[in-house]
């Protein structure tokens, strides 16, 4: 069932104004990893010390006193779990309501031994090298319980009860480092409800699980060096369609207006669909360019794009952005590939290597001037989850003319 998006205040955003969706009446959906769970149940890498010394030698080589130097980061935090026990099941099979069951039960568990907790100590450290003022993220799942259940039944109570909030951990991860940032735009994508079972075969667990995009905004800086406005958020309105269910997938976008150091510019996060649904994303991607990027104001635009800058996955979407944007990874590291994603859905197997960039950190205006960019994705220990996420982070120092 789909529950309703719950509106309550982002962790670390005590009185501040922040941009939410406020509608969510669709699945979202993500071939590679969790999104198409949404539809079977509707059916029913350099390490982080050499990545601090990198960047602290183009700190001291680019950053003379008073310069106006600023630093943007880009993360997918991965929902931790592959959904093909749930994708593989046949839906005429006379079992398959018990298969569906013991399937949700078995990502759910899959979701919570990839460690979150531990991955987010383990962003938080390449956050406190490299300490970026704006930070676009996304899959931030949010995981609630209810039991007894109702799913299963067609009940129509939401879960509340918070297992594993993927924002308020990363804030907590990076207020033990005393590093304060701070939600400023939120959009909500999947919110979806299943049904697995307990120890007792008289009661089920609903299992909700709701995917968000977010923007992190640093706290604490010195008056005047960066101000936030204007937080929007919305949901693209081209969506991949599923006929048979009259449902359609929605993924989102969300964006602030930023002043800092006596320059003003737009900063916008996005997700776009699979590239299994080209046409939708290169229309999502023609959406940004129509509204949010649609301004007078200089912009930096981040996100999982989900269309490979090298060309090996036969969307054309990365070049309906490049044609208004520049590739800032393409400006400090030109004929690189850059690969961003690709980690095997454990994140358990080093002989996986990276296969696609999908992550880009992209911009537009007169004043901003490529320093550097770092992949962020180091193995942080020696046994699984090896890293943070299936996608690479992206750091990006820009100085503004």
């Amino acid at each position: 069932m789909i529950s309703p998006k719950r509106t309550a205040p982002l962790p670390g955003n005590t009185g501040k104004q922040v941009a939410q969706n406020q509608t969510v009446a669709q699945p979202s959906h993500r071939i590679r990893r969790w999104g198409l769970a949404a539809i079977a149940v509707l059916c029913l890498a350099a390490a982080g010390a050499q990545a601090g010394a990198a960047f602290h030698e183009d700190r001291d080589r680019f950053s003379p006193p008073g310069a106006r130097d600023l630093t943007v980061m880009q993360q997918n935090l991965y929902v931790g779990a592959e959904f093909t026990p749930i994708l593989t099941l046949d839906p005429t099979d006379g079992d398959y309501g018990l298969h569906l069951l013991t399937a949700v039960a078995q990502v759910y568990q899959t979701i919570i031994a990839s460690d979150f907790p531990k991955r987010a100590a383990a962003l938080a450290r390449q956050i406190a090298i490299t300490q970026p003022e704006l930070i676009g993220l996304q899959e931030v799942s949010l995981l609630r319980l209810q039991t007894p259940g109702d799913a299963l039944f067609g009940g129509t109570n939401s879960a509340t009860e918070v297992q594993l909030d993927y924002l308020a951990e990363l804030l907590r991860a990076l207020h033990r480092r005393g590093l304060h940032y701070e939600a400023v735009a939120i959009v909500t994508n999947l919110d979806i409800e299943m049904p697995m079972p307990t120890a007792n075969p008289a009661v089920f667990t609903d299992v909700r699980l709701t995917d968000r995009d977010v923007i992190l905004v640093q706290a604490g800086l010195p008056p005047g060096h960066l101000r936030v406005s204007h937080p929007q958020a919305s949901n693209f309105h081209t969506a991949l369609p599923l006929p048979n269910l009259g449902l359609s997938i929605p993924r989102g976008w969300c964006s602030v207006d930023v002043q800092t150091r006596g320059r003003s510019f737009r900063f916008i996060n996005a997700h776009l669909e699979e590239n299994i649904a080209a046409p939708v994303q290169a229309a999502q991607a023609l959406e940004l360019l129509a509204g949010p990027a649609a301004t007078a104001l200089p912009v930096i635009m981040v996100g999982d794009f989900n269309s490979d800058a090298n060309g090996n996955d036969g969307t054309a979407t990365y070049d309906l952005l490049t044609g208004a944007f520049t590739d800032a990874w393409n400006v400090a590291h030109p004929g690189d590939p850059g690969l961003t994603w690709g980690h095997d859905p454990f994140l358990a197997d080093p002989s996986v290597d990276f296969t696609w960039r999908l992550d880009l950190v992209l911009f537009r205006g007169p004043h901003f001037q490529v320093v550097n960019l770092w992949r962020m994705s180091p193995q942080f220990q020696a046994r699984p989850p090896l890293w943070p996420s299936d996608h690479a982070g992206v750091v990006a120092r820009f100085l503004l003319k």
